[in-house]
């Protein structure tokens, strides 16, 4: 079985749920052609850029990431497919391997579509309930309230102990607020969901 024990630290105290073969919840769920626009900061070591960042489903499985000053510098622009990801301009600041897999990483923990070929393991305790699923980057965990369904916190692990990154969903059934932290490679962005 996959994943014998949580061994993630604020989660250790979960549960598994016996039975349980749901799929992990989807943050961001978009229709081709539609798109959410994000007043967003980015601070990356010492440098601060604000801008907007705009997420478009281009077709059934692909999105298309672009993130434009308030000066109108082009931060960068990124396709991500369920097979591949392609960069079609990076600043040269953020161009860096792991940086790129970063930033792949969290718009994937927002808009993944349904991986019905990787095994999820759910777990819970008395107010919410975690999913913990294996996948090419490594291991996917979101945390969801039971009651309302509405998912507070995902987080990208290497192996069940060393955090990638997190990301942190505030507001309603959609969240309009997600902070997302990369502490070691003190890279941060703070996105604020504009209204269509």
């Amino acid at each position: 079985m996959l994943f014998g024990n949580c061994t993630f630290k604020p989660y250790r105290s979960f549960q598994k749920i016996a039975g349980k073969n749901d799929l992990p919840p989807q943050i961001y769920q978009l229709e081709v052609g539609e798109k959410l626009l994000f007043k967003t900061g980015l601070d990356f070591r010492d440098q601060h850029f604000s801008g907007l960042l705009l997420i478009k489903k281009m077709e059934q499985d692909t999105h298309r990431a672009v993130f434009t000053t308030e000066l109108g510098l082009k931060m960068f622009d990124l396709e991500i497919t369920s097979t591949d990801n392609q960069w079609h301009h990076c600043f040269d600041l953020l161009n860096r391997t792991i940086i790129l897999q970063l930033i792949e990483a969290d718009i994937n923990l927002m808009f993944r579509g349904k991986q019905d070929d990787s095994e999820t393991v759910w777990r819970e305790n008395k107010t919410h309930r975690l999913s913990i699923t294996k996948t090419k980057t490594g291991n996917e965990l979101f945390l969801q309230q039971k009651q309302s369904g509405k998912v507070e916190k995902a987080h990208l692990l290497k192996g069940m102990k060393k955090e990638i990154s997190t990301l942190e969903f505030s507001g309603e059934a959609i969240p309009e607020n997600v902070s997302i932290l990369h502490p070691r490679q003190k890279l941060y962005l703070q996105l604020h969901l504009l209204k269509n």
